[in-house]
Order: structure tokens, then C-alpha cells, then sequence
């Protein structure tokens, strides 16, 4: 599997660039292929960058899998779903309490935010201090 390159005949249980088109995702490979590739690479270079609008998506139970990953996430990327807004907007996650719980847990790097604002930017970046947290 390492070394291999991702093509469109590629093997589709590993690589699902399909799925998420609409996501402009080129390729994504599942979370379990994703952890064995990078248990079997073991460098600290190889981190996971954890979605969670992709993770409620495939897996969903995000408290429960952020703890199974936690040793293995270098990045993790926000967005709520369904429609990839900001984060206190209304939708599937509470990121009150998964940002507080992911702390808690002992992630201390960077949170990413990869959504659409529902208006401008500007307007949308208030859930940051309404969360508890500042730039």
C-alpha cells in the first residue's frame, strides 16, 4: 500500500475521490486504511488531519473516535455539518463541547476552519470568543 499512487482505477475500498467532489476533496482515504498506513510508516512526520465534517459524515460517535485517534492527530479541521458553515451555527456538532473535550483530552495543536460563512467572514468569526477561545 505506501508507495503506491492513487489513480481512478485505483482499489475504490481505499481511495474514494468520488465521495466527496462536492467537498472539492480530490482523494480521500477512509480512516481505518489511514490509520494503518500511518501505524506502518511510524514517523512522527505522518499525522492525521482529522475532519470532523468528514468524520460526522463517515463514522459520526466523534467523542469516542477522537480518543481512539488522539495519539495519532497532528491537525484537526472544523466546519459544522450539514451545510460547512461556522462552527456555532446550527447543525449536527457541538463544538463547544467537543473543542473543550478534545483540550481536555490533551490536543494542544492547531484547529483548522474549513467552512462557508454564512454571510462574510468578518461577520462569522464571532463563534471563536462565544466558544471560549481567541485568536
Amino acid at each position: 500500500m505506501i508507495g503506491y499512487t492513487p489513480t481512478h482505477e485505483g482499489n475504490k475500498e481505499m481511495w474514494h475521490e468520488e465521495d466527496h467532489k462536492d467537498d472539492c476533496v480530490d482523494v480521500v482515504i477512509e480512516f481505518s486504511s489511514t490509520l494503518d498506513v500511518i501505524n506502518e510508516v511510524n514517523s512522527p512526520n505522518l499525522r492525521l488531519m482529522l475532519d470532523m465534517f468528514h468524520l460526522q459524515h463517515i463514522r459520526g460517535n466523534i467523542t469516542h473516535s477522537v480518543r481512539d485517534f488522539l495519539p495519532l492527530i497532528g491537525h484537526v479541521q472544523i466546519a459544522q455539518v450539514p451545510h460547512r458553515n461556522e462552527p456555532n451555527t446550527f447543525g449536527e456538532i457541538n463544538y463547544g463541547y467537543v473543542l473543550k473535550m478534545l483540550a481536555e483530552e490533551g490536543y494542544s495543536d492547531w484547529v483548522g476552519c474549513e467552512y462557508h460563512p454564512k454571510t462574510f467572514t468578518e461577520d462569522g468569526l464571532g463563534w471563536i470568543k462565544e466558544l471560549g477561545f481567541s485568536l
